[in-house]
C-alpha cells in the first residue's frame, strides 16, 4: 500500500519531478500519441497502434513501476505477466495435451476498455487501499488514456495498457477459469484471445456459450465476442495456440510454414557471405527473432538448421539482432 500519497505524487516521486509538472504533462498526454496501422496477424484488415510521446510513456512507465503492477492478474492471463518467461510457448503447452480447443476472440479489446473500468483497481487493498479522489481520476484518465474521436479509450502500444488490461479482466478471467475446471479442462486469456482446452467436443461449444454469458453480464469492461474468429480445432487438425503449433503428439511445434522460412532465410544468410551487409536493419531483426523464437519453442529444429547450415553463421544469424543496435 501507498499510505495516504495521492498517484500524482507517487508518480512525480519515481520520475523526479513536481506534482505540477506530472499533472501538466498529463494534461496533454490524451493527445500525444503518433498513430500508424500494422497488418492484424490474420492478414485481415488493419490494427492501430498508438506510440506515446515521451512524456507521455514516462507517465505511464511510473504507473505500471508504482501501482498497477500491484493489481490482481488472474494465472489464467498469459500475456504481459510479469516474470513469465516465453508466454507463446507456455500458452501452447497447457493446451496441447487436450484432445479439443476452442478460441474465442473479443472484438476491440483495447480500445473496448475506458477509464471508469480501470479506477476500481486502484482502489484495491494491495494498491491504494481506497477510492480514487477527483484529481487522480483525472491524471490517471489523462495519462494512460488516448482520445480517439474525443472519446477515451485504452490505447493499444502504451507501456500502462497491458497490466491494466489484465487487471480489469480479473474476474471475467476468474469465472471462465472456474468453468474451465468444472469440466476438467484448462482456460487461458492471451490479451484478446480466450482459449478454452478439454477432452469432450461438447464441452467446446459450452464454453463459447458461457463466455457470451459472462459478457453479456459485465457491464465493466463492456465486452463482446467476435464470432467471426471463433475456431474449433482438435488433435486431427493444425491447431495454432497463439502462434505455436500444437502437436497431435501432445507437443509443441513452430509449424511447416514458419520453418520453410527459416531455412530458406538461413539458406541464404550462409550462401552469400556478404548477405547480412545486404540485409536492412528490419530483415536482420526479424531473422534474429525467428531463430530466437525456434531455440524457445523447438530447439531440436534450431539444431538440425545448425548442423545442416554450420553452428557458426546459425548462431551469427541469431545474434545479429545484438549487432545491429
Amino acid at each position: 500500500m501507498t499510505e495516504n500519497r495521492s498517484v500524482q505524487e507517487i508518480c512525480a516521486e519515481y520520475l523526479g519531478m513536481s506534482v505540477l509538472e506530472v499533472e501538466r504533462a498529463s494534461s496533454k498526454a490524451p493527445t500525444s500519441y503518433k498513430r500508424y496501422s500494422v497488418r492484424k496477424r490474420s492478414g485481415h484488415g488493419w490494427r492501430t497502434i498508438y506510440h506515446p510521446a515521451r512524456p507521455t510513456k514516462a507517465l505511464q512507465h511510473a504507473l505500471v513501476e508504482t501501482l498497477t503492477h500491484m493489481m490482481q492478474v488472474h494465472d489464467g492471463a498469459v500475456a504481459y505477466r510479469r516474470g513469465l518467461h516465453s508466454p507463446l510457448k507456455t500458452n501452447a503447452l497447457i493446451h496441447a495435451p487436450f484432445q479439443f480447443t476452442v478460441r474465442v476472440d473479443l472484438r476491440e479489446f483495447f480500445p473496448s476498455i475506458l477509464p471508469q473500468d480501470c479506477f476500481p483497481l486502484f482502489a484495491q487493498g494491495c494498491v491504494l487501499g481506497r477510492a480514487l479522489r477527483t484529481r487522480e481520476r483525472d491524471f490517471i484518465e489523462h495519462a494512460a488514456f488516448v482520445s480517439v474521436g474525443g472519446h477515451l479509450q485504452l490505447p493499444i502500444g502504451a507501456p500502462s495498457s497491458p497490466s491494466l488490461s489484465n487487471a480489469v479482466m480479473y474476474r471475467v478471467d476468474q469465472e471462465l477459469s472456474g468453468f474451465a475446471e468444472g469440466k476438467d479442462g484448462v482456460y487461458t486469456r492471451y490479451a484478446d484471445d480466450l482459449i478454452f482446452s478439454c477432452n469432450h467436443a461438447s464441452e467446446c461449444g459450452a464454453f463459447v456459450g458461457f463466455v457470451e454469458r459472462v459478457l453479456d453480464e459485465t457491464t465493466s469492461p463492456s465486452l463482446a465476442v467476435n464470432e467471426s474468429k471463433t475456431r474449433y480445432m482438435s488433435r486431427g487438425t493444425r491447431r495454432p495456440i497463439t502462434g505455436v503449433i500444437a502437436t497431435p503428439e501432445g507437443g509443441i511445434s513452430l509449424g511447416r510454414g514458419r520453418k520453410r522460412l527459416l531455412r530458406s532465410m538461413v539458406h541464404r544468410y550462409v550462401q552469400y557471405s556478404n548477405w547480412e551487409r545486404e540485409l536492412s536493419k528490419k530483415q536482420r531483426e526479424h531473422l534474429a527473432g525467428l531463430l530466437a523464437f525456434a531455440l524457445d519453442v523447438e530447439p531440436d529444429f534450431y539444431n538440425r538448421l545448425a548442423l545442416q547450415y554450420g553452428a557458426r553463421p546459425v548462431n551469427s544469424a541469431l545474434h545479429a539482432k545484438r549487432r545491429s543496435r
